[in-house]
């Protein structure tokens, strides 16, 4: 499974991972919560602490985390429950939420993850297709990026690590 920001916590979550409400509620509602526009798509829901429900899928065997948000609502425990193989790739200087609490997170408390973090400026929508339109997230350019980022090339670097890393983790069992 590979997913990008939600859609890798998605993958988190399909390789076993326990999400808990509670952790990513407090965490938005903390100074430090600011810092992290994720926490800006919060609507007024129930105030009563929420697990999600199971979601492991025995067919996941490896996963992709592109930037995955929502790190605070996984804690170490709910990580470790992983046992797949996971590829975390992160943005360190990130324009849409903190690295350390997210992609860093995921990195650190995944039993079997290898991370490549993303030091050249790239933001948190560079793993998007290239695209020109003038749009945004949370007052972040979802097709712009940062002067000296070539999208196009992150793509190549990327794409040819998630490869190597497919094929050594799903190689077909004789």
């Amino acid at each position: 499974a590979l997913g990008h920001s939600l859609g890798g916590a998605t993958a988190a979550l399909l390789a076993g991972g326990r999400y808990r409400a509670e952790g990513m509620a407090a965490f938005c509602l903390s100074k430090e919560g600011s810092t992290d526009r994720g926490c800006g798509y919060r609507s007024g829901g129930s105030p009563q602490p929420v697990t999600a429900p199971p979601t492991a899928d025995s067919r996941v065997r490896a996963i992709v985390l592109l930037d995955p948000a929502i790190g605070p609502g996984f804690d170490r425990a709910g990580l470790t429950r992983v046992k797949a193989p996971a590829l975390v790739i992160g943005s360190v200087a990130n324009d849409f939420m903190p690295f350390a609490l997210n992609a860093g997170r995921y990195a650190d408390f995944l039993p079997n993850a290898e991370a490549i973090r993303l030091n050249g400026g790239e933001g948190h929508f560079i793993y998007l297709d290239e695209c020109s339109i003038p749009v945004d997230a949370m007052g972040v350019p979802i097709c712009g990026d940062r002067s000296g980022v070539t999208r196009g090339e992150v793509h190549q670097g990327m794409g040819a690590a998630i490869i190597a890393f497919f094929t050594r983790h799903l190689r077909v069992r004789a």
